[in-house]
């Protein structure tokens, strides 16, 4: 009587089967190789989880479940054999075989998610593995049945814990209610009842943080052996998770528009960078025309072109202020050339260049600076922007009377004033004074050019740099500018050289 002898080695390929049918045993055969690594796989991850990093789990039913696995997977190896001697031909039967290991594994899978953090678990992703491995397979019309599995475990193990019939405290908490735990040892609802006892926690007291698209989270009060949570307790926390709720809506809200602001202000910066070399091409065509060098001009052409050549010169001044100002909203130009500048040094240059337009205008300049030089921490550059547009700002809405400006030391700052006699600023724009593109309607009907950009850019420096800036004005008597910047040591001769 001869002994059958059971072979625990995989199929191997056989020359009277179509290439379709030695692929699929072999892919066959490649998932209970792989299923052996996801087994041991399990055990050595909840191994290190627990043990090394120190992650409170349920190890002992994981370690079941990783065990499960190698057990299941043997018997696989052994049917796979089975069906290969008896069943060579028969491609329904391993089409069955293979429905049947990858509804074992989503099984298993259903089981360990539950097992480590329910649908949060992110383990939940090697679930797209097995819905390729199942399309690739089954046959496509009958393989979106068993495609479907998947998604519809994943759900029950959703509703189950939404249910509470998995314990999930969490879910409980996140359906909208606030829950306590008056003993976390015995709870079902709690996962690690040896954990909590442990930590020396008895009682939880949990309040969902609620935002207007849902919870997004759960703030938890814990209590020690003998306390005991009161429904005045319940209350309070339930008030105090909806101002977090509030307040972190409101981060990411401020969040979101600085990105905006960034998006925004990277826009501009290329898109103005891009402008600015055929507004100066343009502009230099037409000073040719102007000057006469390709030939004279008829009055009427001359009158044309002059008016081109000042709306391009219009539109390189914009081109220039939206330059600064989004380099400075975005943080995309840190100059490299901040050091210590004498404000007073800054203020002279300046004023020289507006003594001749105020003097034009038969204006009144009047400049005072303190005796001791000032020191503030800057770039030249963007220091002189921010003065030429305050000092010419005076000067072209001032019709007639004086313009002033004073350098002088407070407490720890330099206090620099502007001051103008002109048209001041109407009551109802002065909130929107230092909005962008904002110009006031008394300034456009003395001076039809501006970009209303100019004080936009003066406020953002002067934030910049750490300082402040104030305005006091009234129509058709004047207006005081006042800006403090922080002073700075005085730098030695060497560094200011350098």
């Amino acid at each position: 009587m001869g002994q059958e002898c059971v072979s625990w080695e995989l199929p191997g390929p056989r020359p009277d089967r179509t290439l379709a049918e030695r692929e699929l045993v072999n892919s066959l055969g490649w998932l209970i190789r792989m299923r052996w690594l996801a087994g041991l796989a399990v055990l050595a991850a909840t191994g290190f989880a627990t043990g090394v990093l120190g992650v409170r789990l349920p190890a002992p039913e994981l370690y079941a479940v990783g065990l499960a696995i190698l057990c299941y997977n043997a018997v696989l190896r052994w049917a796979l054999g089975w069906i290969d001697r008896n069943l060579p031909s028969s491609q329904f039967a391993y089409q069955w075989f293979a429905r049947a290991q990858i509804g074992l594994d989503w099984i298993a899978m259903a089981v360990l998610i539950n097992l480590s953090g329910g649908i949060e678990s992110p383990a939940l992703v090697f679930f797209l593995f097995h819905i390729t491995i199942a399309s690739l397979l089954l046959p496509h019309r009958r393989g979106f049945l068993d495609v479907a599995l998947a998604p519809l475990l994943v759900g029950g193990v959703a509703v189950l814990m939404c249910r509470g019939t998995l314990p999930h405290i969490d879910q409980e908490v996140l359906s909208g209610r606030t829950v306590l735990v008056p003993d976390a040892w015995r709870d079902p609802r709690i996962r690690y009842p040896e954990e909590a006892r442990e930590e020396g926690i008895r009682t939880m007291l949990s309040a969902p943080l609620i935002v207007r698209s849902g919870a997004i989270g759960v703030l938890r009060a814990y209590g020690g052996e003998g306390h005991r949570f009161t429904k005045e307790d319940a209350a309070f926390l339930s008030a105090v998770a909806g101002h977090g709720a509030v307040a972190i809506e409101n981060a990411e809200a401020y969040q979101l528009l600085q990105n905006l602001n960034w998006d925004k202000s990277r826009f501009v910066l290329t898109v103005t960078h891009e402008l600015r070399s055929p507004i100066q091409v343009a502009q230099s065509l037409l000073s040719v025309l102007t000057r006469g060098y390709v030939g004279p001009l008829a009055a009427e052409q001359a009158d044309l072109v002059g008016r081109a050549l000042k709306r391009t010169q219009f539109l390189q001044t914009l081109v220039d202020d939206l330059l600064a100002l989004a380099a400075g909203r975005g943080d995309a130009l840190v100059s490299a050339e901040r050091r210590p500048i004498s404000l007073a040094d800054l203020v002279r240059d300046v004023c020289a260049r507006f003594e001749v337009p105020a003097r034009d205008r038969g204006l009144r300049f009047r400049q005072e600076y303190a005796a001791a030089p000032l020191f503030v921490w800057g770039d030249p550059g963007e220091l002189d922007r921010m003065l030429n547009h305050l000092v010419s700002n005076a000067i072209k809405y001032t019709p007639r009377g004086e313009v002033r400006v004073l350098v002088e030391a407070e407490r720890d700052s330099a206090r620099l004033v502007v001051a103008d006699t002109g048209i001041g600023i109407p009551a109802e724009a002065r909130a929107h004074l230092f909005e962008e593109f904002f110009r006031a309607g008394n300034a456009k009907a003395l001076e039809e050019s501006g970009t209303g950009l100019g004080l936009a850019i003066v406020k953002d420096l002067v934030e910049r740099y750490g300082g402040t800036i104030d305005v006091e004005s009234a129509e058709g008597q004047g207006t005081t500018f006042t800006v403090r910047l922080p002073l700075v040591a005085q730098p030695s001769a060497a560094e200011r050289d350098g």
